[in-house]
Parts: structure tokens; sequence; C-alpha cells
């Protein structure tokens, strides 16, 4: 099997899986961070911002 055919076989499933974790992931993140925004200084806050840093921190492959 060549590579091309193999692109071109993988492409679409890998499509549709970024465009439905960007469906969900973008308005998850967009409101917890209105809610960070929100509310600074409080504890929700303060845990909005330690798990996004952790998450940004931790390789892909942790967090799938």
């Amino acid at each position: 099997m060549s590579v091309d055919a193999v692109i071109e076989q993988s492409l679409p499933v890998t499509a549709q899986l970024v465009a439905l974790a960007s469906l969900v992931a973008i308005p998850i993140g967009f409101m917890l961070g209105l809610l960070g925004a929100l509310q600074r200084r409080t504890s929700s806050d303060t845990a909005v911002t330690a798990v996004s840093t952790v998450l940004l921190v931790v390789p892909v492959f942790f967090v799938a």
C-alpha cells in the first residue's frame, strides 16, 4: 500500500475527528474562559487557570 493511499484513506476520518473535537472543545473553552474572566481572583478562576495550564503542559498522548 502506498503512502498516498494510506493518507487518502485516513484523511476523511481524521478530518471528522478534528471537526468533532473542535465542536466540543471551542464552546467549553470559551465558557470556562468567560467564567474565569468574570470571576477574577476567586476559587473558580484559580481552578480554571490551573486545569487549563496543566492540560497545556501535559503532552497530548497522556491527555487522550
